[in-house]
């Protein structure tokens, strides 16, 4: 009970116990004063004060010990659990294009990240589109990942929705009563449906309400993602800090992807309460400047096949010292003494003194080179002179062997 409402109840008591002692008191009620000296709860208080607080539905460790919980079911495996997951970055930094490209590889159970996806129905409320950019950003993206449109035919979307004190909450819950198989809804951007704040509330609060709200909601769903798209603060320098606005938009969310700048390229930061991979996962583009959405391992050899080829460019400009091959291919200082000792490694460069590098003599660095087939490692080739390193393609089959292999009751 609030201090107000025991101050009102206490007044309340107060008026009684004074008309006690007026003439339009009751005689009986009177007497019985008189004669007991004190004023029954009943007489004084009215009957409608409410009803006494729930008891606290706690439980013992016995009890919560006996239980049996399924396995988590993924939308992408290891990466995106059920719950409320904020996807951020910066202003123009390809949000849209990456969350539509997940719910279109989920629907047809292809890899997100190198990881395998449930497939089901996804809803995407794509509130800064219009029905045209829709559509042909939706085919450009079949395209590239090589989609029908049977594969996608689970793919349901709206151009407008209210906000969520306007009933958002209850549409999302027809949409799913009416379709259940829904397994991700998208809102593209969260400031189009959060509700305002108010004068007395402080923006810890109103943050944290604000991403708790679709937490409530998601909780009635086991099975069911909601990706909160949300802008990045320029000043952040990991995935937590760079969330737009206080730490209470992250604290109310389940997970924080968050895209990266950094000296090595765009990344995606991972923070989870159920996500235990957290190391952050390379970016790539393709040609045509759309995420490759490729996993860790493949995104990061083609982080470094791009970093090799700025560096050798460097060299062949004339760069020798590593600040010198830094500030040309700019890249992070870091960065390029790591690679430099890869290269060195396999051959690629060569050190004529000590803190300068340089091509192999009368060599060109991308044509293929071949050495006796005994010297196989580096003490055998002496020095600098070593066989380069086997390049190997893993590719990711997106047929039925992933399909075959999946688990269908942990998604």
């Amino acid at each position: 009970m609030s201090l107000d409402e025991q101050h009102r109840r206490l007044d309340r008591v107060a008026e009684k116990t004074a008309r006690l002692d007026s003439d339009e008191t009751p005689r009986a009620e009177r007497a019985n004063a008189a004669t007991t000296g004190q004023v029954s709860t009943g007489a004084l208080l009215d009957e409608d004060d409410g009803p006494s607080p729930p008891a606290l539905a706690s439980e013992s460790w016995a009890t919560l010990a006996a239980r049996e919980f399924g396995p988590v079911r993924w939308i992408v495996e290891d990466y995106l659990p059920p719950g409320v997951t904020l996807l951020v970055a910066p202003p123009k930094a390809g949000k849209s294009w990456m969350v539509l490209s997940i719910i279109l590889l989920v629907l047809a159970r292809r890899p997100v990240w190198g990881r395998r996806t449930c497939g089901g129905e996804a809803l995407y409320l794509a509130l800064e589109d219009s029905a045209r950019r829709l559509q042909a950003r939706t085919r450009t993206l079949q395209r590239i990942h090589g989609l029908v449109d049977d594969d996608i035919r689970g793919f349901r979307h709206a151009l407008d929705a209210p906000r969520m004190d306007r009933g958002l909450d209850a549409v999302l819950v027809d949409h799913m009563d009416r379709y259940p198989d829904t397994r991700l809804v998208v809102i593209d951007v969260l400031a189009r449906v959060r509700r305002p704040r108010n004068p007395s509330e402080g923006m810890y609060d109103w943050d944290y309400m604000t991403t708790g709200a679709f937490r409530e909601l998601a909780a009635q769903y086991p099975a069911l993602a909601i990706i909160l798209v949300h802008h990045a603060n320029k000043s952040g320098d990991d995935g937590l800090t760079a969330v737009s606005g206080t730490h209470g938009l992250a604290a109310g969310a389940d997970n924080v992807l968050t895209i990266m700048r950094t000296a090595n390229g765009p990344e995606l930061h991972i923070h989870g309460r159920d996500i235990a991979d957290s190391e952050p996962i390379p970016l790539p583009r393709d040609e045509a400047g759309m995420w490759t959405l490729e996993s860790r391992d493949s995104a990061t050899a083609a982080q470094m096949s791009d970093t090799r080829a700025l560096i050798l460019d460097a060299i062949r400009a004339g760069a020798e010292t590593p600040k010198e091959i830094a500030a040309e291919a700019d890249l992070a200082q870091t960065t390029v003494d790591a690679q430099l000792r890869r290269l060195r490694k396999q051959g690629e460069v060569i050190q004529p003194a000590r803190g300068s590098y340089a091509l192999p003599p009368d060599t060109d660095p991308y044509a293929p080179r071949t050495y006796p087939p005994h010297m196989d490692s580096m003490e055998s080739m002496g020095g600098d002179h070593i066989a380069p390193p086997v390049h190997t393609v893993h590719t990711v089959h997106t047929g039925g062997g992933v399909e075959d292999g999946m688990d269908g009751e942990a998604f």
